[in-house]
């Protein structure tokens, strides 16, 4: 059995700045017009400074980090999100997103990716590919590995870490444990 995962690190919560895409998800919410409001006042102007040597730049920024809100947030905006097959799976939390595709299922990685790749342009997100990783999971020495296409740009990777924990693409907990 093999199992695909893909690790799509999107922009983290804390660099969503207020888009018509979000403000469309809390109006949908039905939310009271002051706690609208306040949300919006919220994430309204916010900027961060950054410099390098002489150079400085002003970004716009969202969420601040770690704020109360962020998760909150981060589930209304991906709220919409899902999988083009329903067998594959999307894990959202904190402010990662996961997809996980069985080696049975219907539409393959690269189709999912560029799906969620849509998704997070109509949003107008951005997605990391440098924290993007991808691991396929497999029984310790498989006689028979099937490899399924990979999505371009991405790593392949034989571990990664999930919410604390590292996975292994062979199940074992070496590297978490020591």
């Amino acid at each position: 059995m093999a199992l695909n995962g893909l690790f799509c690190a999107e922009v983290p919560l804390r660099n969503y700045s207020l888009t018509y895409s979000l403000i469309n998800k809390l109006t949908a919410l039905q939310l009271p017009p002051l706690v609208l409001s306040w949300i919006i006042s919220f994430l309204r102007d916010r900027t961060q400074v950054c410099k390098v040597g002489d150079a400085e730049s002003q970004i716009n920024r969202g969420i601040i980090h770690r704020s109360g809100l962020g998760p909150t947030l981060f589930t209304v905006m991906e709220s919409d999100l899902y999988p083009k097959s329903s067998k594959n799976i999307i894990v959202k939390f904190a402010n990662d997103t996961t997809l996980v595709v069985p080696e049975n299922s219907d539409v393959f990685l690269p189709k999912e990716f560029d799906h969620i790749n849509v998704w997070v342009t109509v949003n107008k997100k951005t997605l990391s590919l440098i924290k993007t990783k991808e691991i396929v999971f497999h029984r310790p020495g498989p006689k028979k590995l099937l490899m399924f296409p990979s999505v371009e740009s991405t790593e392949l990777v034989k571990q990664a870490k999930l919410l604390g924990v590292i996975l292994q693409n062979n199940f074992s907990v070496n590297f978490h444990v020591n």
